[in-house]
């Protein structure tokens, strides 16, 4: 059963006459609540904020209202900002959920549909993040009812490296950014922020290659994993930029190469930072191993420089390993970092 929404509402104040004053929200007819000490306040309790609406179920109009403690908000400021976040989920459709107080799972939708990043991996960690671990524990946990310190508790009690916890703390302070521009919680300090994760992150030691150990590496590899290697540890490139090379990128009349793109997982999208945005000089000997691969390298009719034998799209970073099994011993991996 769907119900229409219908504003402007009424907000009112309190009990007695009252003065018609200008809207305080956007579409919102508003009525100014008057001082209690010039009207008749109410016979019993505290005078509460009431925000009424209407309903229309099947063609019959039903008048809905929802009373918020003065006490609770005492300002006029921190109603408007409550009547904000339920006029945002009184406009979404859903009426039988707008009168409860938001719950983590709906900022995640919200977010899903809103705020994910551009980048196809950023979705995906941001999904599995939500999905794996924030949604099965809180997601139907009111928003006012997560505790920094329960999510503390949470966080050590979870069998994973400090560093995935990090990664989880960020997506549930991502989230509550996003409840609180909103109107849905009330603009203060983010209450993730006071959640610590013990434990310092997983060190992995950088291996610095010598000449004479490249020469070693370049013995044992052949094209293309040969050129990605030499792109990789000679320019100093992400595997996801040397996977997202065209042959648009080479110029030989200028002796530049363009890192204008990547790709990761076969999907192909903007540079991971606009810092990776270059144009890199190259050397005559430098170009000649572009131009040995150039002679044999597979045909792509969008014009990859490593185009994938059966799609002619980027190969996937894993996979691209599998060209030569000496390339997936441990002592390569250094060249291959995202």
């Amino acid at each position: 059963m769907t119900a229409d929404i219908r504003i402007p509402a009424v907000l009112k104040i309190g009990g007695g006459a009252f003065n018609e004053a200008a809207g305080i929200l956007p579409g919102l007819k508003c009525r100014q609540p008057f001082i209690v000490t010039d009207g008749v306040p109410r016979s019993k309790g505290p005078d509460v904020w009431e925000f009424r609406y209407s309903t229309y179920e099947n063609g019959v109009r039903k008048q809905q209202q929802l009373t918020l403690s003065s006490k609770k908000y005492p300002s006029e400021a921190a109603v408007k900002r409550k009547v904000e976040g339920l006029l945002l989920k009184l406009n979404s459709g859903i009426p039988s959920t707008a009168l409860q107080e938001p719950t983590l799972e709906a900022a995640m939708e919200i977010f899903t549909r809103e705020e994910m990043p551009e980048r196809v991996k950023s979705q995906q960690n941001y999904r599995l993040l939500m999905d794996r671990h924030i949604q099965p524990k809180w997601g139907s946990c009111f928003l006012t009812k997560i505790r920094p310190f329960e999510v503390e508790t949470w966080l050590k009690e979870l069998d994973y490296s400090p560093e995935t916890k990090r990664h989880i703390k960020s997506m549930l302070f991502r989230l509550f950014e996003c409840a609180m521009k909103r109107g849905w919680l009330e603009a203060q300090r983010n209450p993730m922020s006071l959640v610590r994760v013990k434990g310092r992150n997983r060190v992995v030691e950088k291996v610095v290659l010598t000449p004479d150990q490249m020469a070693t590496v370049r013995e044992n590899l052949e094209d293309p994993i040969l050129l990605m290697s030499e792109l990789a540890c000679y320019l100093g490139l992400r595997i996801c930029e040397v996977l997202g090379l065209m042959w648009e990128d080479f110029d030989p009349v200028a002796k530049t190469l363009s890192i204008r793109r990547s790709a990761v997982d076969g999907y192909v999208a903007d540079v991971k930072t606009e810092a990776s945005r270059d144009v890199i000089p190259l050397s005559r000997e430098f170009m000649s191993f572009i131009f040995r691969w150039q002679r044999i390298a597979p045909l792509s009719v969008e014009g990859w420089m490593f185009p994938s034998i059966v799609t002619g799209r980027p190969y996937h970073a894993c996979g691209a390993q599998k060209f030569h099994p000496r390339s997936r011993s441990r002592r390569f991996e250094p060249i291959f970092v995202m």
